[in-house]
C-alpha cells in the first residue's frame, strides 16, 4: 500500500478455522453463514467467496434483497436465505431462487403476487415470535396459518424458524424460555403430522451453549469471524467445551503521513481534548469517523507500530486520527499501522469495551465498505506469521 491507502486484511485460516469449531459443536445440523450487513464490516463478497469454497457451511442468510442479487451475479450458487421481509420486489428474489421469510398474511399475498407474475415456487421460511417482539407470528397463530398457505399452490413451506433477543447474556432464562416456546410448537406441528424441512432458531451465541434440541440448521453471524457475543457467552462456552476457542480474522491496517514534533503545553486536535505535557511526536494516520474508526476512541484508542503501542491523542477527526508516538524509535512517514487486529486493545472485543458498546458488530459493521478487503489464504498466513515471529513485527 501507498502511503496513502488503508486496507483490511482478511485470514482465510482464520475464517476455516472458526466454521470448523462451530461445525463440530453442532454435528451434522446444517450450517448457515450469516452474511447480511456486508458480512458484518468484513466485505460480502470476499465472505460470500469463501464460504462458497468450505464445504461446511450450506447456506448464506442476508437481509437485503441487494445483497442476494449481487451474491447471484458474482455466482454465489449455495442457498441463499433471506431473514427480513420485502416491500416490494419478490419476484426477484424468487427468480434468483432465494428463499424469504413470511410473517403474516399481508406478507404471504405479496409473495403470491410475485409467483403468479415469475410461474415459479416460492419457497418460504415462517418466522415465529418467542419473545423478540418484532416480526414473527404469535404461537397460537402458526397452525391456522399453515392452513391457510394451502390456498397457495406456488408457495412452499421450505423452513420455520425463530430469533433469540438475549442470547448472549449470562442470564440464559429468557432465551430458554423462547427456546421452550418454540420447540414446544414443533412438537406440536409434528404431533398433527406437519413435518417441516427446515427447522431453526441458534444464533451465534445459542450453538455454542444452548440445546439444539429438533433444529437442523444453525445460524452463525459473529462466531464465524472469530467475534464472540459477549463475554459470558465466551465463559459459558468454553465451560462446557474448553477448547472452543474462536480466533479473530479481520485486521485493519493504514500508514502515517505525516510525523510532527510540538512542545509541551501544545493543544492537540479538534476541541483540545489532549494537552501535550513535554515534547510529543505525532504521527497523523489517514483515517477517521467517516472510515469507521469510532470518535468514541479518542484519547482511548491504540495502535501498534513494529509491534509495539501507541496510543490514540486527541480527538478522533472526520478522515484524520492522531497517535503518540514519542516513545517508538525509527518511525517514517509511510510505515505501516495496524489500528485493528488480534493484538490486545485492538481486537474488536477490546475497542467495543473501550467505547462502552460492549457489542464488538457495532463497530465491525461500521468500518467503511469502500476500504478495499484483502483475503489472506492460508498459505500466505502461515509464511506471514513465520514472519512476525521471527521478526517480532506484524508484516
Amino acid at each position: 500500500m501507498n502511503h496513502l491507502e488503508s486496507g483490511i486484511e482478511l485470514s482465510s485460516k482464520a475464517f476455516n478455522r472458526n466454521i470448523a469449531i462451530y461445525k463440530k459443536t453442532i454435528g451434522n445440523r446444517q450450517f448457515g453463514l450469516v452474511v447480511k450487513c456486508n458480512a458484518y464490516g468484513h466485505g460480502l463478497l470476499e465472505i460470500a467467496k469463501l464460504a462458497q469454497q468450505n464445504k461446511l457451511v450450506d447456506w448464506l442468510c442476508i437481509a437485503r434483497l441487494q445483497e442476494a442479487l449481487l451474491l447471484r451475479k458474482n455466482n454465489i450458487t449455495k442457498p441463499l436465505l433471506l431473514l427480513s421481509p420485502l416491500s416490494a420486489n419478490y419476484e426477484q428474489a424468487i427468480e434468483n431462487n432465494v428463499d424469504v421469510m413470511v410473517h403474516d398474511i399481508a406478507c404471504l399475498k405479496l409473495i403470491d403476487k410475485a409467483v403468479q407474475k415469475v410461474k415459479k415456487i416460492a419457497r418460504v421460511h415462517i418466522k415465529i415470535d418467542t419473545g423478540l417482539s418484532r416480526f414473527g407470528l404469535h404461537i397460537e397463530e402458526v397452525v391456522s396459518f399453515l392452513g391457510k398457505i394451502h390456498a397457495y399452490p406456488l408457495l412452499q413451506v421450505a423452513g420455520i424458524y425463530t430469533h433469540f433477543s438475549d442470547a448472549d447474556n449470562s442470564d440464559l432464562s429468557y432465551t430458554q424460555l423462547q427456546q421452550n416456546r418454540f420447540y414446544s410448537l414443533i412438537k406440536k406441528l409434528h404431533e398433527k403430522n406437519i413435518i417441516i424441512d427446515h427447522i431453526h432458531c441458534a444464533n451465534s451465541a445459542f450453538a455454542s451453549t444452548g440445546d439444539l434440541g429438533p433444529t437442523n440448521l444453525v445460524r452463525v453471524g459473529a462466531g464465524a469471524y472469530g467475534m464472540w457475543p459477549s463475554d459470558a457467552i465466551k465463559k459459558i462456552t468454553q465451560s462446557i467445551e474448553p477448547g472452543f476457542n474462536l480466533q479473530q480474522m479481520f485486521s485493519w491496517k493504514t500508514t502515517i503521513v505525516r510525523i510532527k514534533k510540538i512542545g509541551p503545553n501544545i493543544p492537540i486536535g479538534y476541541s483540545k481534548t489532549a494537552i501535550s505535557k513535554k515534547l510529543t511526536i505525532i504521527g497523523i494516520l489517514p483515517i477517521g469517523y467517516f472510515d469507521g474508526y469510532d470518535r468514541r476512541l479518542s484519547n482511548k484508542g491504540c495502535v501498534y507500530i513494529k509491534g509495539q503501542k501507541a496510543s490514540v491523542i486527541g480527538r478522533i477527526g472526520m478522515n484524520g486520527t492522531s497517535i503518540d508516538i514519542t516513545a517508538i524509535k525509527n518511525v517514517f512517514v509511510g510505515m505501516q499501522v495496524e489500528i485493528v487486529g488480534n493484538k490486545p486493545g485492538i481486537t474488536f472485543h477490546d475497542i467495543a469495551k473501550k467505547i462502552k458498546s460492549y457489542n464488538p458488530r457495532e463497530f465491525a459493521s461500521k468500518i467503511h465498505s469502500e476500504i478495499p478487503r484483502v483475503v489472506i489464504p492460508c498459505e500466505a498466513q502461515t509464511m506471514l506469521n513465520k514472519r512476525e515471529k521471527q521478526d517480532h513485527v506484524y508484516y
